[in-house]
Formats: structure tokens, C-alpha cells, sequence
């Protein structure tokens, strides 16, 4: 909706400071308001310059085309990868000193905090009186400070990845609407339909963790260090069996961009298969084909299902290892610095518990998540990369020139073309046609002859070899089949455009449709689609044309 006519309220992040946005300050009149009333749509802000559609997809959309150029010349494959990351890889990037500093210096310090502070009050230690103090006000600052980190952090990468999958739906769209007729006969609707809703979700996903891809081994060597000075030798035998499980996280995550794809093609296919079957449904009504319909339909969705479980399975295995490691890497810890004949104590045993309660969430729970999500986010992006460079319509291939003193006019010079280059015989042959502006040229012909194709060719959806089209003047086509939207008959003529009263009484006449308006109840006011009377084909096409 359109937010000027919502008179939506300027985003107070706009002008908020550091302070605001590290403390979530300008969020304050919003809070405030929805304490005492039920918020309304009114009461939202307007979205950041920055964070608008247009602008996130013409900032993609320009490194895109970038990258293929450079891909051109260098005869090398583009990468969309690399475009995102030019795109939006600053802002993600600083993102991770948040999770440096909460990962690697407060949930450290904490534990060692803590252990320092149980040494204090052992019987056997003497230490000054203000000393515990001072390490429980450190412990204390801690957990205050987690909160300065933790959620600037998750705030910061969820706008990361909401850009991401913004200018990608964007692009997606895009493309879509400049695609050629013989890469329409690839990119069905469904498959469009699965990447803005499914693949581009991804981004939202998978940006959580990535970070944790290299704080979370980062962080375990910082332990290993600290766990080393405490116990000594005796810490490797847990820690060995924590690093063990990042080959097999490895492992998984090329399981799951296997059947991240493998979901992603019978996602694909059962909306394909769906589309089809509701524009035959006449057809499938009138032979009695619920059945075996519906049991090809529950046969495609059982497939998708049948695959989305097994990557549940694994999904279940992470975690099971989040909530069994930890316990066994303290327990094969400690044993061994008990058999290695020292005596454990009570700020040891916190140390050790509390250091390795924060590498099993980082090691046994982010980092899995991010190799799962970041390799399904591989798969999303080869996928939207893969539709982005399919072939589009050439529109160069058919000049328009304005009309000036000469009249309109069409000339095709010897056009041959044909829609793919994989089949030998070519769709037009040496086709050579001059029409002017006050003429009436009709083509006839069998099925399959080519009198279609001609005419796309025209449009410019047909690339041609060899020849050449050019067009003087304006070029309107209405489409064999018409068609009509929810709306009077005056919203369907128009189309958005102005109204001219002289011009559209001219339109109406000329088109035929004087006598179709005085038959219908309230003239070219009257409603027409789902809510509204119903027009023949005749009077549909009238419509079109007037249109």
C-alpha cells in the first residue's frame, strides 16, 4: 500500500544516534503508545530510504549487471554470491564485532569471574575483604553487558538478511517480466512462485549463525588456553572429542544442500503439477478426474514430504548432540584430571562447567546451524542465480522510431528466426513484409505456420538471426485470449490511465462497444469479474481491444 496515502510518521531511527540504536531508544514512542492503546496501521513508521524495494533492487540490480559484464570479458561464470557480499557485506561484517565481544571477552571473562570469586571464599584462601566484592560486581557488569551485545547483534543481522531478501525479490521480479518466450518454456510459475517464497526466506535465516562459523572456533581455542592453565593436559581429553565434531558438521552440512535442493526441484514440480491441474479444472470436472488427479498431486507432495523428513532426521541429530556433548566432554574432562592424580576443586569444577556450557552452545548448537543454513543458503542463491540468467527478450532487435511527418509504419527485411538454438529448423524463413500506417494486412494460414510467431517477432519476444524489423510509430496488440480483472468496465478500459472524455467516447465507438454498455445496468460503471456480471467472449475481446 501506498505509505503517502497512509500518512505514515518519519522512522525516528532515521536521525536516532549510536546511543539510540545500540539502546533501542527510539523505539521508546512506540512502546509507549501501544502500552496504553491497540496499535494501528496508522501508527507504524515509514520504511528507511535505504530499506525501500526500489532502492535495495537498483543497488543489486546495478552490481549484477556489473558482474556479468565482467564475467563477459574475463569468459568466466558469474556469481551472485559475490554481488550480495559487495552489496551487503560491509554492514554484515560489522555486525560480528558484537558476537566477537560477547563470545570471546564477557561469556569468557564471566566463568573466570566466577572462579576467581569461589577461590576467595574457599577456607583455605585469604584474600582482601573488597576483593569478592569486586568479582561479584564483575560478574554482575557481565550479564549487563551481554544485553549492549546480544541484540544490537540478532537486530543488526535480521536487517541484513531482510535487505538480502528484499533485492533479491526484487530482482527475481524483475527478471521475470523481461524473460524471452523460450525461457518462459523453462521457468514455469510455480518455480518463480517457490524462489519468492521459499529460497529467498533463507537469507532470514541462515545470517543468525554465520558469524558463529568463525567466533565459535575462535572462542574454543580461547578455552582450550584458559582450561590448559587451570588443568593442564587433562582438558585435551574433552576438548578432542568437541573439535571431533566439526569434520562431521561438515559432513551434514553437505547433506543437508542435498536435499535442500532435492526440495527445492519437487517443491517445483507439485506447484507446476498444482497450476496445471486448476486451469484444466473445467476439463477434469467434466470427465470426472478428481481422483486420479488428486492422487498425482498426493503422490508429488509425498515425494516433497518423504525428503523434507530426512533432513528433519539429521536436523534432530544436531540437536541431540547439543544437549548429550557438553555432559560427556565435562564428565571425560574431569576423570581425566582426577586419574591423573590431582584434586578437584570447587572454583575448578565451576570454571570448567561454565566455560564449556559456552562452547557446547557455540560448537554443538550455532555452529551446526550456521554450516545447515549456510549451505542451504548456497543452494538459494545458485537457484536464484540460475533463474537471473536465463534468457531475456532482445529488445533491440526491433527499432521504434517516433512518428514525425512520415506515416506509421512495418517493414520486416529478410527476418529468420527460430525460438531455440537447439532445434535445426528455423520457426521464420527469410520473411520480408512492408506495411504502412493507413493499410489492413491480414496473414492466414494452417496450424503451426508460423502466423503467431510473426508476431511476437514483431513484439520483440522473438529473437531473430538474421534480417532485420523496423517499426515507425506506436505499436498496440491485443492478446488472442482477453482478458478482464475485478473492476468496472471504465477501470479495465483505462488501465490506470488518465480519463479523456472525447478520446474514450471515441474508443468505445470505434471498438464497437456502444451497443454492449446501453444493454449492461449502469453503462461502463458496471462491475465485472467475480463480483460483477459476467461478459461473453466477444465483449471480453471488445474490452481488450479498447483497452
Amino acid at each position: 500500500m501506498d505509505q503517502a496515502k497512509l500518512n505514515v510518521k518519519i522512522n525516528p531511527r532515521e536521525k536516532a544516534g549510536i546511543l539510540s540504536r545500540m539502546f533501542f531508544v527510539w523505539l521508546n514512542p512506540l512502546f509507549k503508545l501501544g502500552s496504553t492503546n491497540d496499535l494501528e496501521l496508522q501508527d507504524l513508521y515509514r520504511v528507511l530510504p535505504n530499506d525501500r524495494s526500489s532502492a535495495l533492487g537498483n543497488k543489486l540490480q546495478e552490481k549484477w549487471e556489473e558482474e556479468l559484464k565482467k564475467s563477459k570479458l574475463k569468459k568466466s561464470k558469474p556469481s551472485l554470491s559475490r554481488v550480495l557480499a559487495i552489496c551487503f557485506g560491509g554492514q554484515f561484517a560489522l555486525c560480528g564485532i558484537y558476537v566477537f565481544i560477547e563470545e570471546c571477552f564477557t561469556r569468557v571473562v564471566q566463568p573466570l569471574l566466577l572462579g576467581f570469586l569461589i577461590r576467595c571464599l574457599e577456607a583455605d584462601q585469604s584474600c582482601e575483604p573488597w576483593v569478592p566484592y569486586l568479582y561479584a560486581a564483575g560478574i554482575v557488569f557481565c550479564s549487563a553487558f551481554y544485553t549492549t551485545t546480544h541484540h544490537p547483534y540478532f537486530f543488526g543481522v535480521q536487517h541484513v538478511g531482510m535487505k538480502l531478501r528484499v533485492s533479491c525479490c526484487s530482482l527475481v521480479y524483475r527478471k521475470a517480466l523481461k524473460l524471452s518466450k523460450a525461457a518462459l518454456g523453462t521457468a514455469t510459475i510455480g518455480q518463480m512462485v517457490n524462489l519468492l517464497s521459499n529460497d529467498v526466506n533463507r537469507f532470514d535465516q541462515s545470517v543468525l549463525f554465520i558469524h558463529y562459523l568463525w567466533v565459535a572456533p575462535l572462542q574454543t581455542i580461547i578455552t582450550l588456553g584458559i582450561l590448559w592453565n587451570e588443568l593442564g593436559p587433562s582438558c585435551l581429553a574433552g576438548l578432542i572429542l568437541l573439535v571431533l565434531f566439526v569434520p562431521f558438521q561438515g559432513w551434514i552440512g553437505k547433506v543437508f544442500s542435498k536435499y535442500r535442493l532435492e526440495t527445492a526441484g519437487k517443491t517445483d514440480q507439485r506447484i507446476r503439477l498444482m497450476g496445471e491441474v486448476l486451469t484444466g479444472m473445467r476439463v477434469i470436472k467434466m470427465y470426472t478426474w478428481e481422483k486420479p488427479f488428486a492422487a498425482l498431486l498426493g503422490g508429488a507432495r509425498k515425494k516433497e514430504v518423504d525428503v523434507i523428513r530426512k533432513t528433519n532426521y539429521f536436523r534432530s541429530l544436531n540437536q541431540t548432540l547439543f544437549y548429550t556433548s557438553s555432559k560427556i566432554v565435562v564428565f571425560l574432562t574431569l576423570l581425566a584430571y582426577v586419574l591423573t592424580g590431582n584434586a578437584l576443586t570447587a572454583d575448578k569444577v565451576f570454571l570448567t562447567i561454565s566455560l564449556y556450557n559456552n562452547v557446547r552452545l557455540g560448537m554443538t548448537l550455532f555452529f551446526p546451524f550456521g554450516v545447515s543454513l549456510f549451505a542451504e543458503m548456497n543452494v538459494s542463491i545458485k537457484r536464484i542465480q540460475k533463474f537471473l540468467q536465463l534468457e531475456e527478450r532482445d529488445e533491440s532487435e526491433v527499432p521504434v522510431s517516433p512518428q514525425r511527418n512520415s506515416q506509421p509504419s512495418l517493414a520486416l527485411e529478410h527476418v529468420t528466426a527460430k525460438w531455440s538454438s537447439n532445434t535445426e529448423e528455423n520457426t521464420l524463413n527469410d520473411i520480408t513484409i512492408s506495411v504502412k500506417g493507413n493499410e489492413l494486412l491480414a496473414i492466414i494460414g494452417p496450424v503451426g505456420s508460423g502466423k503467431g510467431s510473426l508476431l511476437q517477432a514483431v513484439l520483440g519476444e522473438l529473437p531473430i538471426n538474421d534480417g532485420k524489423i523496423r517499426v515507425s510509430g506506436k505499436v498496440s496488440y491485443v492478446g488472442q485470449e482477453p482478458w478482464v480483472f475485478g473492476g468496472s468496465i471504465r477501470q479495465n478500459i483505462l488501465f490506470g490511465a488518465d480519463y479523456d472524455n472525447s478520446r474514450y467516447k471515441q474508443v468505445i465507438r470505434v471498438c464497437a462497444l456502444d451497443k454492449d454498455l446501453s444493454r449492461l445496468p449502469f453503462g461502463d460503471m458496471t462491475l465485472v469479474g467475480d463480483q460483477g456480471v459476467v461478459l461473453s467472449g466477444g465483449q471480453k475481446a471488445r474490452v481488450s481491444l479498447a483497452r
